[in-house]
């Protein structure tokens, strides 16, 4: 399988058909928008929708669907040297009218240098200021035929409003924790003490995010602190509790307690599983220790403990002092009972 155009790309069937049927028919709309998280494949989107308009073989071929990677614009595209294709560049926090007049506005009136288009990619585009995204508005308004223009970016909804109705909207959906499971399981460098299963669960469908975190030595630090918690929490007092939490910083405790949420998590799928039909554990090695606390536990405590587990992850969102959370958190944990 070629490592460039569509074909890497896993999911997003009904996006990836859709632009490559734009670039083989030669009627691409002028303006799209790329909408996902961090790690959802915008980026990778947008580079094989470049290269696939650009392709000489794809314009020769109204039947062909993939960069070919041999002509001249391929070779072009691949060394990252392509004279049409434009990625946004800003130093600042935000991109700002002078970027957006300078890198786009003002070139977009000189014609392709030698491909059929010229390709706008503005990677963060919500970073956009209000004044900038006008800039940008007069080019939406009236683009030169050859100009396509790709806004990649987590949240459209901070462009404006007449902003969104002169492109065409894109959302990369989630993929499947097992499709992802599967792209980590294939990876020739996968360390030998991965945890593939948490990997693919924390990613919350971006493929990016979990080969980060499948990698991460930290990642796996903070599953091991989450273990002795939720392990010890019925016998802890609030001293043990921080110094267990001490070398963590403030942003480390929100997956703390996504760990901790996947631990009661298994609890209660082993509860409420009959008798051997297990579920699939996201800590599938603790499987004694889950069945042990599933048969100490109520349905109520379970319920309650994972409403606190909630609780707690709108606090630490809210800013709330993460050892003040915490402390609620275990408190319920040793308060909670087998009242079956």
């Amino acid at each position: 399988m070629a490592d460039f155009g569509f074909a890497p790309i896993i999911g997003q069937e009904g996006i990836r058909r859709a632009l490559q049927d734009a670039a083989a028919n030669g009627r691409p709309a002028h303006a799209y928008i790329l909408e996902g998280p961090a790690g959802s494949g915008r980026k990778m989107m947008a580079d094989a929708f470049a290269m696939t308009l650009e392709c000489e073989a794809v314009q020769a071929d109204p039947a062909r669907k993939e960069p070919c990677g041999k002509c001249h614009s391929c070779i072009q595209f691949l060394s990252k040297n392509h004279p049409d294709v434009m990625y946004l560049h800003h130093e600042k926090a935000s991109i700002g009218v002078t970027e957006i007049r300078e890198q786009i506005v003002g070139d977009a009136q000189i014609r392709p240098y030698s491909g059929k288009y010229k390709v706008y990619i503005v990677p963060d585009a919500e970073l956009m200021t209000v004044q900038a995204q006008n800039a940008l508005l007069k080019t939406l308004e009236e683009p030169p035929e050859y100009a396509v223009i790709l806004l990649l970016t987590q949240n459209a909804d901070t462009f404006l409003p007449t902003i969104l109705s002169r492109c065409l909207r894109f959302r990369m959906r989630p993929l499947p924790d097992e499709v992802i499971t599967a792209q980590l399981m294939a990876l020739p460098d996968l360390p030998e003490n991965a945890d593939v299963a948490a990997a693919a669960a924390f990613a919350q469908g971006s493929l990016g995010q979990a080969f980060d975190l499948v990698r991460s030595e930290a990642f796996q630090a903070r599953k091991q602190i989450a273990l002795r918690f939720v392990r010890e929490a019925k016998t802890m007092n609030v001293r043990q509790m921080t110094d267990l939490f001490k070398d963590l910083e403030t942003a480390d405790y929100r997956e703390l307690v996504s760990w901790i949420r996947l631990w009661y998590r298994d609890v209660l799928a082993v509860k409420a599983c009959p008798e051997g039909k297990g579920p699939s554990l996201s800590f599938a090695e603790e499987e004694w220790d889950i069945i042990r606390q599933a048969k100490e536990v109520s349905f109520d405590a379970l319920n309650q403990i994972i409403e606190e587990i909630r609780r707690t992850e709108l606090r630490l969102a809210a800013n709330v002092s993460p050892d003040n959370a915490m402390e609620l958190l275990l408190l319920t944990l040793q308060e909670s009972g087998n009242t079956d």
